[in-house]
């Protein structure tokens, strides 16, 4: 199972906490939840990953799905603090060539807004 928190922060950015296995159960849990957050309209994005556990080839096309979406609508995705077994697998999957992975927030801030 996982988990979808949303906070938005002052300086415009919408904080997505994803928290627990981004596999077949867990994206497809909150699939719904996520592509409204990330799909619905303009923003930038910053997608915590750092409470994630494992992920799946779902789980990266997921966060694809948000990525793209946002790029079309002229907003940007970021992902944050993967862990390093999260972070081992995008790098292996070739992920990161695809979307901005930051390993601190203030990197991940800047990217955003640039």
């Amino acid at each position: 199972m996982v988990e979808l928190e949303t906070k938005r922060l002052d300086n415009g950015v919408t904080r997505l906490i994803l928290t627990g296995r981004l596999d077949l159960e867990g994206a497809t849990d909150i699939e719904h939840q996520f592509l409204a957050k990330t799909s619905t309209e303009k923003d930038l994005i910053l997608v915590d990953l750092s409470g994630v556990e494992l992920i799946a080839s779902i789980g990266m096309r997921l966060l694809l799905s948000g990525a793209r979406a946002q790029k079309q609508k002229g907003g940007k995705l970021v992902l944050l603090c993967p862990p390093s077994r999260v972070h081992e697998t995008l790098v292996k999957s070739g992920f990161h060539q695809l979307l901005t992975l930051v390993s601190d927030e203030g990197g991940a801030l800047a990217a955003l807004h640039h």
